[in-house]
Formats: C-alpha cells, sequence, structure tokens
C-alpha cells in the first residue's frame, strides 16, 4: 500500500514539473512574439534604405531619389504617375498601402491641399513627408541647375535619416555623378539649342514652363497661369491678344496642365503649338529627368521647323501673288492700249470713209 502511495505521489510531482516547463516555455514564447512585435514598429532603426521605404509623389522627385539612393533610375516609387497633375489627382486603395510605412515621403509642397494630407492620415503616417519644394525656394526644376538644387536638398535629407557612415559615402558618390550627369547634359542641350536657333524665337507658355524655355535662350512674350478648366473666355482672348501683338512664333503648353488652350491660342494667332511635359515618364522613352527634358527640347526643334516651314510656304505664295498682280497688270495695261489702238483705228477709217 506504501508503495502505491510512493508511486502516486511521484506521478503528481512529474505532472506538476512539466506543468511548470510548459509554462516557462510559453512565457517565453509570448515575450519572444512582443519583442518582434515592438521591432516591426520601429522602421527607422534599420539603417538600410533598401530594406525601409523611401516613397515620392511625383515621378521626377522618385527619379531623383532613386539615382541618390540606387545611383539609376526606377528604383523609387512614385504615388502619381507621370501624366497627372498635381491639383486633380484622385487617391487610389493601393496608395495607402505604398504611403503606410514609408520612412520618407518626398513631395513638392503643394500636393497636401489638394490629396495628400487625406493619403497620410488615412495611412497613419503624416510624419513621413518632406517638402522638397520649400526647402529650394519653390523654383521649377525644369532647368539643370535648378534640378541640382533639389537633388542637393534630397541627398542632405536622406543623409539624416540613414546616417551610418556607409550610406552617407554612398548617397554622396551617387548624388555627384547624377549631378555631373545632368551638367554634362545641360551643356549639350545648350550646344543644340544654339544649333536648333532658339535665341529670340518669341514665345507665348504656361507658366511652368518659362523657366526651362529662358534658360534655352527663347524670348518669352507671355504667359498664361492657370490650368485648362480654369481658363475662361476672356483669359484666353487676352493670351490671344498677347500672342498676336507681339507675334509669338510658338505657344508652349505643359502637358499635366492641359493642352486644349495652348492649341486655341495657337489656332487663333497663327503660331504653331508644342506640348512640353513637366514630369518623367508622362510620354514613351522618358524614364528620367534627363530623358524628359531632351524630349521638350526636340518637341521645340519640330515647333520652330514647323513654324520655319509655314513662313516659307506664306512667302512663295505672296510671291505668286505678287507675280499673279504683276501679270494682271500687264494684261490690263495692253488691254488699255489694245483699245486705243482699236478707237484711233476705227476714227481714222470713220474719217477716210
Amino acid at each position: 500500500m506504501n508503495k502505491k502511495i510512493v508511486i502516486l505521489l511521484f506521478c503528481l510531482f512529474l505532472t506538476n514539473y512539466f506543468a511548470i516547463l510548459a509554462g516557462e516555455n510559453k512565457n517565453h514564447s509570448t515575450l519572444s512574439i512582443s519583442n518582434l512585435d515592438l521591432g516591426t514598429h520601429i522602421t527607422v532603426m534599420d539603417k538600410d534604405p533598401s530594406q525601409n521605404e523611401t516613397v515620392a509623389t511625383s515621378t521626377l522627385l522618385a527619379d531623383f531619389a532613386s539615382h541618390i539612393i540606387y545611383g539609376e533610375g526606377g528604383r523609387v516609387e512614385a504615388i502619381m504617375p507621370g501624366g497627372v497633375c498635381p491639383a486633380h489627382y484622385e487617391v487610389t486603395p493601393t496608395d495607402y498601402d505604398l504611403v503606410d510605412s514609408a520612412d520618407i515621403i518626398f513631395s513638392h509642397g503643394m500636393e497636401g491641399s489638394y490629396w495628400l494630407n487625406d493619403l497620410l492620415n488615412g495611412a497613419n503616417n503624416t510624419e513621413a513627408e518632406v517638402k522638397v519644394g520649400p526647402l529650394v525656394g519653390g523654383i521649377p526644376w525644369g532647368p539643370p541647375e535648378n534640378a541640382i538644387q533639389y537633388v542637393t536638398e534630397m541627398t542632405k535629407i536622406l543623409n539624416n535619416t540613414y546616417d551610418q557612415p556607409e550610406n552617407i559615402t554612398k548617397f554622396n558618390q551617387n548624388s555627384q555623378a547624377f549631378i555631373n550627369e545632368i551638367l554634362s547634359n545641360k551643356t549639350y542641350l545648350e550646344g543644340l539649342a544654339a544649333t536648333y536657333g532658339f535665341a529670340n524665337v518669341k514665345v507665348v507658355c504656361m507658366v511652368y514652363q518659362q523657366k526651362f524655355l529662358e534658360w534655352l535662350g527663347f524670348e518669352v512674350v507671355g504667359v498664361w497661369t492657370k490650368s485648362d478648366e480654369q481658363m475662361s473666355v476672356n483669359d484666353v482672348m487676352q493670351v490671344v491678344n498677347n500672342a498676336t501683338t507681339y507675334k509669338a512664333q510658338l505657344i508652349v503648353s505643359n502637358l499635366q496642365s492641359g493642352t486644349d488652350v495652348g492649341a486655341q491660342i495657337a489656332a487663333e494667332s497663327n503660331a504653331i503649338h508644342v506640348i512640353l511635359s513637366n514630369f518623367v515618364g508622362a510620354v514613351p522613352n522618358t524614364p528620367t529627368y534627363i530623358d524628359t527634358i531632351n524630349y521638350n527640347v526636340e518637341q521645340l526643334k519640330h515647333g520652330k521647323d514647323l513654324y520655319d516651314l509655314y513662313q516659307n510656304l506664306l512667302s512663295e505664295i505672296s510671291q505668286e501673288r505678287d507675280i499673279y498682280r504683276i501679270v494682271s497688270f500687264i494684261f490690263i495695261g495692253i488691254s488699255i492700249v489694245a483699245m486705243v489702238i482699236a478707237v484711233l483705228q476705227y476714227t481714222r477709217i470713220k474719217k477716210l470713209t
């Protein structure tokens, strides 16, 4: 009997012992999961930018960030597609997934009042936005010297965020290489502008393209400042009168702001309509900033060539009209002389009879 009691007590001891072990293992497992959850929410603790998320509102800022971080374009995602006006973008459900865990969201600074504030509030990630536009004084990014200011400020931001020495070294090297590429392309385009004869060609343009055109040597004799849907009939007629008065040769629209107004102004002022893009990727074969401004320069060349051709045709038509008038006057003169001779002859014959 005593033997059975001893065995029973021993079994109870083993049961309690294993229960305690199981409880300790359970507690350890709970602590481990808790630590993992805390870790996933501290995104800035991982200083490897390739393991985090850098996002941009526009394809332009995405291209700049991609070149700084990775040394090439196409690696940083943009919220808006290239052909969309920032004031008219409509947020999609996938945008929330894109921004909710982003460490940095580069913006131009004007998107907030339109749609970005609501997006960031909805994704609970308002602290990630960095407004690049105000940091560079709101300058347009088309001219290469201005683009370099954007790249420089964004490099500083990335250096401060991912501040390990190896990251800073890589960002600075990539940034300088990209700036050198922009400067080299700047020299190339300035040479093309001289070859194409852009200097002093008179243009009227949408204001977002004004500084880019002036950099290339064009004489901007007028601008309009509103997107297509905001332009009244009176607004359009004022620009038409301006273009006609100053004999504008090209009317330059900004693709993202609309193109109908530019087309109407060109038609009513006998000028050529040219459409330029303000953002990367809006037209085929423009995946980077450099590709985009190169495309814009070629569009301007085609526009100028068409205007020159148009003027040559008008000149030939005018010359033909002048020749026709001269010949007409000659025939009229001959007819008058013939009539005079006929009258004289008739008079002479009448006298003889």
